[in-house]
């Protein structure tokens, strides 16, 4: 009753009668913000609320389906000055039909088509009387037949010297495919919108790049990680397993079969086999992050050989290469070793403003082969075998993170439509 009493202590609060009108609507606006469906008389002296439970007679773990059970309770209050008396109550349903012995004992219940009617002798100030009303699920009309729920409408009345004060209020008995079919709309919105976005970037080249390494040797190219960053280099970023008639196959596939998913028509039995779907499409999706942890772990081998080359600068720009990542470059979307190279290239005296991706190891390398670096023969090898790593170390990240997007899509739209299943189709647990 937290909600009556704020509704009350804003209508204490119009002192004028010319501002009743005004303080009704900030009494309901309270009211409705608080969860409840109130809805009071013209003259304030009768409200209605609606007490939602989400309870169901069935204990399966299947959804919902036309003929689940719906309950609420309907508390009728006297808030005025004055005793009201005949007080009637009719109750209409669309979409649902009234379990008549699950109310009866509470107040007696006439029934005539799709209405039902009852009468309040009298009423007290400051006295409520609370029905329970029970309702099944219809499936012999179109939103039943759909699985969309149905809804109550409920009028009072109060004859008294000449005037009839009228209350009324809605209940919406949304049904669990309903609740299901919306939240599965947010999912393409969102995470399958990702999904989508990232699986056609592991198949587009990125123009921007040069299609070939800049730096053409590194001490470490005869291993498979450089190998594997020389491929990435000349296909401009595109990892050649996604381009693979099977992986290509497999994708569209998935997400042709997802998209049908989260687009198909409203029905009874949506909220059934998701658990098994799900996994289905797991199984099949399986492969895209065994590929993004084998492209992780070329990364992760490659990091050890990238340290040594940085040790053998020596002095400060050994520090500056192998230090923590900082400064303002630092955001979402530009690689560790891209930060790093401009970090040390910052270090040799050379600005990088505006410089990204491929231009920061093409700046490198014109800085380098200028001759007015003042580096000794030694030393400019070991920055040149330095900037080759992280040119190669770049790409391997590239590759990673591409992979991962595809994989984590995947993963994150299936566990998306699992969280909306669990958070919706509750109606018969």
């Amino acid at each position: 009753m937290v909600v009556l009493r704020l509704c009350e202590a804003v209508t204490a609060a119009c002192l004028s009668r010319r501002l009743l009108h005004r303080c009704r609507a900030l009494a309901l606006a309270v009211a409705a913000g608080a969860g409840a469906l109130p809805v009071a008389a013209a003259d304030w002296g009768l409200a209605v609320f609606l007490i939602a439970e989400r309870t169901t007679d069935r204990a399966s773990q299947a959804s919902y389906a036309p003929g689940d059970r719906a309950r609420t309770r309907l508390a009728v209050e006297n808030r005025g000055a004055v005793g009201l008396s005949d007080i009637r109550i009719e109750i209409e349903f669309v979409g649902a039909v009234p379990v008549l012995s699950a109310m009866r004992e509470a107040a007696d219940w006439t029934a005539e088509a799709d209405r039902l009617r009852t009468v309040i002798a009298t009423l007290d100030p400051g006295q409520s009387v609370e029905f329970p009303v029970v309702v099944e699920l219809a499936d012999g009309t179109e939103r039943g037949a759909r699985g969309t729920g149905g809804e109550a409408r409920i009028r009072v009345t109060v004859p008294a010297s000449g005037e009839t004060v009228v209350t009324q209020a809605r209940w919406p008995i949304v049904g669990c495919a309903r609740a299901y079919h919306d939240a599965l709309r947010l999912v393409r919105l969102s995470e399958f919108a990702d999904l989508r976005a990232a699986v056609e970037a592991s198949l587009t080249p990125d123009t921007d790049l040069p299609g070939r390494l800049i730096f053409v040797r590194a001490p470490a190219d005869s291993t498979a990680p450089a190998k594997f960053a020389g491929q990435i280099a000349r296909t401009r970023g595109v990892d050649g397993f996604f381009t693979t008639e099977d992986a290509r196959w497999v994708a569209g596939r998935v997400i042709r079969d997802i998209d049908a998913y989260l687009g198909q028509d409203l029905y009874p039995g949506l909220c059934t086999g998701v658990v098994q779907w799900t996994a289905a499409m797991e199984a099949q999706v399986d492969r895209f992050a065994r590929r993004a942890a084998q492209t992780r772990a070329l990364l992760d081998a490659f990091l050890p050989a990238v340290s040594d080359t940085a040790a053998s600068i020596g002095g400060g720009l050994a520090a500056e290469i192998g230090g923590e990542i900082g400064g303002e470059g630092s955001g979402p979307g530009r690689h560790d070793a891209e930060l790093l190279a401009a970090e040390l290239l910052a270090a040799l005296g050379t600005r990088t403003d505006g410089l990204s991706g491929a231009g920061v190891f093409a700046a490198a390398q014109g800085w380098i082969g200028s001759g007015s670096h003042g580096l000794g023969e030694a030393e400019r090898r070991a920055v040149d075998a330095a900037f080759a790593m992280l040119e190669r170390q770049w790409y391997l990240e590239m590759a990673a993170t591409r992979a991962d997007a595809v994989a984590d899509g995947f993963a994150r739209t299936l566990e998306a439509i699992r969280a909306a299943h669990g958070a919706t189709c509750t109606c018969r647990r």
